[in-house]
């Protein structure tokens, strides 16, 4: 049966998905709360885009999020859950850097974190990293949605 067999599939695409997806974002939430103990000065200015808070605070919320999402991947077997909370946290950070694009803040984003400080890459390489990983994220819940979309339930 064809969809039986497209059922299955895409439970294994959903695990795949998970298996990346989860060491992915503890270890983002890692490299960023590294920094925010790092005690650097930079972290104190206040956040490009969020002006309100310092750019710590902005980190630390970041990676919270990233945290609590892997969290909820851990926890939760529902494929469409999972595929709208990936999805709405790569939509959110992209808003952010959109955002710095927008406000005409040519800095660099330090959505890395403390990988820049383990490595010799420079910061717009660092950059470029961060967008290819979110660009991923981004394709792999778009792929894992329609894919649930079109699996009939039942």
């Amino acid at each position: 049966m064809p969809s039986q067999k497209s059922a299955r599939n895409s439970a294994i695409a959903l695990r795949v998905y998970c298996f990346c997806c989860v060491p992915l974002l503890f270890t983002l939430s890692g490299f960023k709360l590294l920094t925010v103990a790092s005690g650097k000065s930079f972290l104190d200015f206040p956040d490009p885009v969020f002006e309100f808070a310092t750019i710590r605070q902005v980190t630390s919320l970041a990676a919270g999020l990233e945290a609590g999402t892997a969290i909820f991947f851990i926890l939760t077997r529902s494929g469409q859950l999972l595929a709208n909370c990936i999805l709405w946290l790569s939509w959110l950070f992209l808003a952010y850097r959109t955002s710095m694009l927008i406000l005409g803040k040519g800095m660099p984003c330090r959505c890395l974190g403390y990988l820049g400080d383990l490595t010799l890459l420079s910061s717009e390489t660092l950059d470029l990293l961060a967008l290819a990983l979110l660009a991923c994220l981004l394709v792999w819940s778009c792929l894992i949605k329609l894919r649930y979309r079109r699996v009939p339930s039942g």
